[in-house]
């Protein structure tokens, strides 16, 4: 990793040092695992083939005009993935896995300080007031955490719960509800049921959802099926 140039990334996969993994089995999840092999074994019977059970959470990252490279909203990506859990029932990862997950991670990186420990897990703001909470140094080397510290930070990271007292302004919005309603749409064709010939698509029509690329995704299909449908219309 420390080969990489970091100010140009290519799209893709990029090899890194190890990786983590844990496997479910005889319903429990295993012991953590760190490793270095690129590859993954799996049976040719695995559910994840054949019509099984899958969770999966896609992550953005971007780099500011600053050169930072920032996760976009990482503890959502983490909230929906656990709820996809519990939805589908699988299990989620327990208190006591991610405590070992914490314990691995400073072994592999005592070198790093406190305040780089998280990186790459959860917004920097974040883990900043939970260091704080926790009474741990930013500066303080993470090989020389103490089981107490990464107990108390582990509790923090599963249990943590904040007030929600308000919202940013209209401008600082990235989704906005309202628009024609669905009822008046026909959702084959997106014309309108009201005005014949007349065709709506993306954040002009009354549907919105969370953050995570479905808006655009909403917008992007709605667009196509309009397109197609106005160009085919006798």
């Amino acid at each position: 990793m420390k080969e990489l140039d970091w100010a140009n990334l290519p799209f893709g996969y990029m090899k890194t040092d190890y990786n983590v993994r844990i496997y479910y089995r005889n319903e429990q999840w295993g012991e953590l695992e760190v490793c270095s092999e690129e590859t993954i074994p799996m049976h040719m019977a695995a559910t994840c083939l054949h019509y099984g059970q899958e969770a999966f959470e896609g992550l953005k990252a971007f780099r500011g005009k600053d050169g930072k490279v920032r996760i976009f909203r990482l503890e959502e990506n983490a909230t929906r993935l656990q709820s996809t859990c519990r939805g589908i029932l699988m299990p989620e990862l327990s208190t006591e896995k991610m405590l070992d997950f914490l314990r691995k991670r400073a072994r592999n990186r005592p070198e790093k300080t406190a305040e780089h420990f998280l990186t790459g897990l959860f917004h920097k703001k974040l883990s900043g007031l939970w260091l704080k909470f926790a009474r741990i140094p930013k500066e303080k080397r993470v090989g020389t955490l103490t089981e107490e510290e990464l107990r108390h930070l582990t509790w923090l990271i599963k249990e943590f719960k904040v007030q929600v007292t308000g919202t940013n302004s209209f401008e600082q919005a990235q989704i906005c509800c309202g628009g024609v309603d669905t009822r008046q749409i026909h959702a084959d064709t997106m014309e309108s049921r009201l005005v014949p010939g007349v065709y709506f698509a993306g954040e002009i029509v009354d549907v919105d959802g969370i953050c995570g690329g479905y808006n655009i995704s909403f917008a992007v299909a709605s667009g196509v099926l309009a397109g197609k449908s106005a160009a085919t219309k006798e």
